[in-house]
C-alpha cells in the first residue's frame, strides 16, 4: 500500500493529533497538564476541542459552538492545567481549571499530559509548551503511550506519569493551605484515571524486547544523568552520547557538559560526545555562529582519557526554532534515547541545588 502524499515522514506527526481520541475510546472524561508557557484560547479551542470532538467551528458556528462546548465540558470530571506561575494567565471558561506552580527553586518546565476517555486513557511526554508556537511551529520532540483494555504498553508507565501529576498537585495543595476545589478535582481525576488503568491492565506480562520508562525530575528524586546510568545495562558502557538542546548552561563552567563524560566507557576505545546546534553562517567570514557555548569545548576529560567532541549543524526553516530535547545514548549493542522537556542545563538535569 503506498503512502499518501501528505503522509508525515516516519518519525514524526502533530503533536496536536496526540488529542484526538482513538478508535472505540468513547466518551472523554478528562485531563490534566503542566507546561511552563501557555495559550489558554489555543488549549480550549485546540486542544480542548480534539479531545472532546467539538464538532462546531469556533470562529464561525459562534452560539453553536459555545453550547456544544459547555454541554461537552460540563461532563468531564476535571479538565486542570497546571502553569508556573509567571505564565498562569489569560481568558478561560468556568468548565476547566489553570492552577499556578509557584517554588522558590526552579521552575515549572515539564510537559505531560493524561487524557482519559472512557475505554483508554493516554500519556503524552513532550518538549512543546501547551501553546500556539509549541504545537504548530517549532521543532519539537514527544511520545504517546496509550492504555486500554487490550493494550501492550505496560501499566507501570502510567502509574509513574500519575506518580508525577500527584507530586506535582501535592506541591500546590501546600501553597494552598485552606484547600482548593480545582486540586480537589484534579486529585479525583488521577484516582479515577488509575482504578481504570489497573482494570484494563491488571498485570503488564512479558518483559518487551524495548524498554520504556518515564525519568521524572523533582526536588526529591535523582538527577537525570543518575537515573539513565541506572537504565543502562551494567558492564557494557557506552560509546557516544548524542545531545540535542536549544539551551545551554551560560557560567564559566558547564557543569553539565563536565558530568555529560560519566556516562561514556572511562577507558579503551575512545567515548565521543556530539551536540547537534543550530549555527548560522556569518556574513563576509564565510565562518558559522553556533548558538552554543564554547564552555562545551573546554569540557574535554584529561588528555590521558582518548576523547573527542564533535558538533552537527542543525539548518532551521525560516521561521521555525528548534524547542526539542534529546539524549541518546550508545554501544555496539544497546541504545537509550530520553526525550522530553530537559535543557542541557544544571536546573533541567537536576545537577546542583537548582533544579527544575
Amino acid at each position: 500500500m503506498r503512502p499518501k502524499k501528505n503522509a508525515d515522514p516516519l518519525g514524526h506527526g502533530r503533536l496536536l493529533d496526540a488529542w484526538i481520541p482513538p478508535a472505540k475510546a468513547g466518551e472523554a472524561l478528562g485531563c490534566f497538564a503542566t507546561t511552563f508557557t501557555f495559550q489558554s484560547k489555543f488549549f480550549e479551542t485546540e486542544c480542548l476541542g480534539r479531545m472532546l470532538q467539538l464538532e462546531c467551528d469556533p470562529d464561525t458556528s459562534g452560539a453553536s459552538y459555545l453550547i456544544e462546548r459547555e454541554e461537552k465540558m460540563a461532563r468531564l470530571m476535571s479538565a486542570c492545567v497546571v502553569v508556573y506561575r509567571t505564565h498562569a494567565r489569560g481568558q478561560r471558561s468556568l468548565r476547566w481549571d489553570l492552577v499556578p506552580f509557584r517554588t522558590k527553586t526552579g521552575i515549572l518546565h515539564a510537559k505531560l499530559s493524561i487524557l482519559l476517555w472512557q475505554n483508554c486513557a493516554r500519556v503524552i511526554v513532550a518538549s512543546a509548551n501547551l501553546t500556539e508556537h509549541g504545537y504548530r511551529q517549532n521543532l519539537e520532540v514527544f511520545t504517546v503511550w496509550d492504555f486500554h483494555a487490550e493494550g501492550v504498553v505496560p501499566s507501570e508507565l502510567f502509574s509513574a506519569a500519575a506518580d508525577f501529576a500527584a507530586d506535582v498537585l501535592n506541591h500546590c495543595r501546600e501553597k494552598v493551605p485552606g484547600g482548593s476545589p480545582a486540586l480537589e478535582r484534579s486529585g479525583n481525576f488521577i484516582a479515577e484515571a488509575r482504578r481504570r488503568v489497573r482494570e484494563w491492565l491488571p498485570d503488564s506480562g512479558t518483559t518487551p524486547k524495548l524498554k520504556t520508562t518515564l525519568v521524572p525530575l523533582t526536588p526529591k528524586s535523582a538527577s537525570v544523568f543518575e537515573q539513565l546510568r541506572e537504565l543502562w545495562p551494567r558492564g557494557s558502557p557506552a560509546d557516544t552520547l548524542s545531545i540535542l538542546s536549544p539551551f545551554f548552561d551560560q557560567g564559566p563552567v558547564n557543569k553539565p557538559a563536565k558530568a555529560a563524560w560519566d556516562l561514556l566507557r572511562q577507558r579503551g576505545k575512545g567515548a565521543e560526545i556530539l551536540f547537534s546546534v543550530v549555527a548560522e553562517p556569518v556574513p563576509v567570514s564565510g565562518k558559522l555562529m553556533v548558538h552554543a557555548p564554547a564552555t562545551l569545548v573546554e569540557s574535554l576529560p584529561d588528555k590521558e582519557r582518548e576523547a573527542r567532541i564533535l558538533f552537527k549543524q542543525i539548518k532551521m526553516p525560516v521561521g521555525r526554532a528548534l524547542h526539542a530535547k534529546s539524549l541518546w545514548i550508545e554501544n555496539s549493542d544497546y541504545f537509550l534515547h530520553c526525550i522530553g522537556s530537559s535543557n542541557f542545563t544544571s536546573a533541567g538535569l537536576g545537577i546542583g541545588g537548582v533544579r527544575n
